[in-house]
């Protein structure tokens, strides 16, 4: 393998390596990892590159650039059928929504994943979502609701 071909992955695992220590670096590895990986193939290594550069920018406070991040990796799920990936981003899409204020997105992102739980029977990996629904309603006042859903959870 060349360097070029080593690029983009090692830039992938360093900027992952900084996330949750040094954003400045993490950015830094993700934009070289975006500039040197071909735009063909590697799907799953761009789908965790902008789920994780989702989430660098969630940090920095870029709750646009998040969700604009996030759903670019949504479409490379939906382009090459790699859903291993879409709990995780239909997580980080409720979660961005719900801080834009979007509570319909919010509530129609974790009800993806609601469903995809029970139409898999993971009826244990359930309680993410429900305890999300619980925690966004309980902020918004609405303690029927919240309790519902902690109930469920």
């Amino acid at each position: 393998m060349s360097h070029a071909e080593l690029a983009g992955p090692l830039g992938l695992i360093l900027g992952k390596s900084y996330l949750y220590k040094n954003q400045d670096s993490a950015a830094f590895y993700f934009e070289v990892a975006k500039k040197v990986l071909p735009a063909e193939g590697n799907d799953s290594l761009y789908i965790v590159l902008y789920e994780r550069s989702s989430v660098l920018e969630e940090f920095k406070g870029n709750n646009a650039e998040a969700i604009t991040m996030v759903y670019k990796a949504l479409a490379r799920i939906k382009q090459s059928g790699k859903l291993e990936f879409i709990d995780k981003v239909y997580t980080l899409l409720g979660r961005y929504h719900m801080r834009a204020t979007r509570y319909d997105s919010a509530v129609y992102f974790w009800n993806l994943l609601l469903n995809k739980y029970e139409d898999e029977g993971q009826k244990y990996d359930m309680w993410l979502p429900y305890h999300l629904l619980a925690e966004m309603y309980k902020n918004l006042g609405d303690w029927p609701k919240s309790k519902g859903y902690f109930t469920k959870s």
